[in-house]
């Protein structure tokens, strides 16, 4: 056995003899981060925006005209899927939408549907809603308000314009027949109104759902920070060393692969472990992961594994190199906290990228962390996954630069 494979196998039994410290070290991370992921996603829940939006309608309870209307659009209208529609006192509906149990109500005047039934549209329904309502919710009710309103007025005033057009040029004939197909495929026309658009959820962050994200945010920070618990096998080196191991014929090149090759086989351990976690978590159900295209856990854990491979090779070079700057355990330590949870700022991992301002997501794309992130969103989305290479390239430059340093720290003897 060459003196290279002995300093090889030498590497892989210090890690592995310092394997339970980080482990233990490792767990903790893991379990913290865990938590803080579940709370974060647990914690911003949706099921506000989910809610039927409650409308009042507010009109003469005596007019069956209202009634049937109202359970019309309850039963048949596609609105029923996002909005509760009670007919309610005019002070009523006021007083519950000053409590915030109402989003809108709809005053329909008196007469209001024997004005459009005898061809006259000079009454006008109302609309109120609470000041200072933006957003996706004021447009949703500005629409309920179209449904009630609009549609019917727009189709009444173009069934008896076809009625006045047919009478002025005394083609009378059928004509109550052409109504009633009229009005029938009126009908059809406002309950078909879903065929006409598509909904689709567009996610937080490039398509992914907050689930995702933060599952692909959890386990880069959890890697990320790995070399904080393994800090131990990088301590007692010395300059001295180096030296010597460059006089026996192990040169800086080859101290660095024997290193990172012991180091890196550690991460790949751990990462196996987080996917298959995570995959078999997610085949049983525990959470659910909107964009899982994986069929199966052994699937979804060996795709995860694969996309995550090139990232963690990443992140090792880029911890070794900083670890090269390091001489005592507080620089370590500082070291690869500070710079590491700034990169993982920038890169997303805390909070979608997307929104930050437009400099900050052109600084983040070109960052470690950031070009990594990228590229794990691209490959759990299926999508064109040429930006691993510039995950590749960072992870070659902290490589090439760990030598350089390691060089100058043994001249400089």
């Amino acid at each position: 056995m060459t003196i290279f494979f002995r300093f090889l196998r030498v590497q892989f039994l210090r890690i592995l003899k310092l394997f339970p410290k980080i482990l233990s070290f490792s767990l903790l991370t893991f379990a913290l981060i865990a938590v803080l992921a579940f709370l974060v996603v647990r914690n911003m829940d949706f099921s506000g925006s989910k809610k039927k939006l409650s409308v009042g309608i507010v009109g003469d309870l005596s007019s069956k005209y209202l009634d049937f209307g109202v359970n019309a659009l309850k039963m048949m209208d596609s609105s029923r899927y996002f909005v509760d529609l009670k007919i309610l006192k005019f002070d009523e509906a006021k007083n519950l939408l000053r409590r915030g149990k109402l989003s809108a109500f709809v005053v329909v005047p008196d007469e209001f549907f024997e004005s459009v039934i005898c061809g006259e549209n000079d009454l006008k329904v109302s609309y109120y809603t609470a000041s200072g309502q933006e957003g996706i919710e004021k447009i949703l009710k500005e629409q309920v308000s179209d449904i009630i309103s609009t549609l019917l007025v727009h189709a009444q005033a173009g069934i008896f314009a076809m009625e006045r057009i047919a009478r002025s040029t005394h083609q009378t004939k059928n004509l109550s027949f052409y109504n009633n197909d009229l009005n029938l495929k009126y009908v059809n026309w406002t309950l078909e109104r879903t065929k006409l658009c598509r909904v689709q959820e567009a996610g937080i962050a490039g398509g992914l759902s907050l689930t995702a994200y933060y599952l692909l945010a959890a386990i880069l920070l959890f890697f990320a920070f790995f070399g904080i618990g393994a800090f131990p096998f990088f301590m007692n080196r010395t300059k001295t060393q180096f030296k010597f191991f460059t006089v026996n014929g192990i040169g800086c090149a080859k101290q660095f692969f024997c290193e990172f090759s012991a180091y890196f086989f550690v991460q790949i351990v751990f990462l196996a472990i987080v996917c298959a976690s995570v995959a078999f978590t997610a085949e049983r159900g525990f959470f659910v992961i909107e964009n899982w295209h994986y069929s199966g856990a052994v699937h979804g854990s060996l795709s995860l594994f694969l996309s995550f491979v090139p990232v963690c090779l990443m992140i090792s070079a880029m911890q070794f190199f900083l670890f090269e700057f390091s001489e005592n355990i507080v620089s370590m330590l500082t070291l690869q906290f500070l710079i590491l949870a700034s990169l993982c700022f920038l890169g997303g991992c805390f909070y979608p990228v997307d929104f930050f301002p437009e400099v900050l997501k052109k600084i983040a794309s070109f960052l470690p962390i950031g070009a990594a992130f990228s590229f794990l969103k691209a490959s759990f989305l299926q999508e064109s996954i040429f930006s691993v290479l510039k995950v590749i390239f960072y992870a070659a430059c902290f490589c090439g630069f760990s030598i350089f340093i390691r060089t100058l720290r043994i001249r400089s003897e």
